[in-house]
């Protein structure tokens, strides 16, 4: 029984410390998407990998709403 506890708090601890928190998008006429932030909420940006050979991560941002897109590149 103590160790499905002990089990349970690391995985949840481990989904809060991976956990992101993603572009709260808004629409504006005219304009581009922007990502709205408050006093309790701002988007972030998530971790960055430790550096692989031959791998690149690119985060990517676009005019269409997506913000901070992880992909790999492999060369």
């Amino acid at each position: 029984m103590n160790a499905l506890i002990v089990a349970t708090i690391v995985a949840l601890f481990a989904a809060n410390v991976s956990a992101r928190r993603l572009c709260d998008k808004r629409v504006i006429a005219g304009a581009d998407t922007v990502c709205v932030c408050n006093a309790t909420y701002c988007d972030d940006m998530p971790a960055l990998p430790t550096p692989t050979k031959g791998v690149a991560t690119v985060f990517e941002s676009n005019k269409g709403g997506d913000r901070f897109v992880e992909s790999r590149l492999d060369f």
